[in-house]
């Protein structure tokens, strides 16, 4: 199945108008198991545009004299591979919206999943 999210697995933002720094770190522990952690900082392009949430449904309440700052978050991944073809997966993501998102009425949250693939 197609994995959709861009900035990361909560899928938070939809990459449209934005501007994004996102730094990130990838340690291989062991031949089988592998670490990654990002921070990531939004910006909307233009003070007059939207946020967009999936599948690109514009926040349309944001007001262009509260700045372009949209927010940050912290994600993290873990993946092991038990055998050739087998991977188990975890990861946990938490978004700080900007003030932008805060007086539009969004909010901050937390994302945690994890998953097992398997290719026979």
């Amino acid at each position: 199945f197609p994995r959709l999210n861009y900035f990361s697995d909560a899928n938070v933002a939809v990459p449209a108008n934005l501007y994004d720094i996102q730094p990130t770190v990838s340690l291989k522990v062991t031949d089988s198991l592998r670490v990654n952690g990002s921070w990531n900082m939004l910006w909307r392009h233009s003070r007059h545009d939207a946020f967009y949430l999936p599948p690109l449904k514009p926040v349309t309440t944001l007001n262009s004299a509260s700045g372009r700052y949209l927010g940050q978050q912290w994600s993290s991944t873990l993946e092991w591979r038990l055998l050739p073809g087998v991977t188990f997966a975890s990861g946990f993501v938490s978004f700080m919206p900007g003030s932008s998102l805060r007086q539009a009425g969004g909010a901050g949250g937390q994302f945690f999943f994890a998953s097992a693939q398997g290719a026979f």
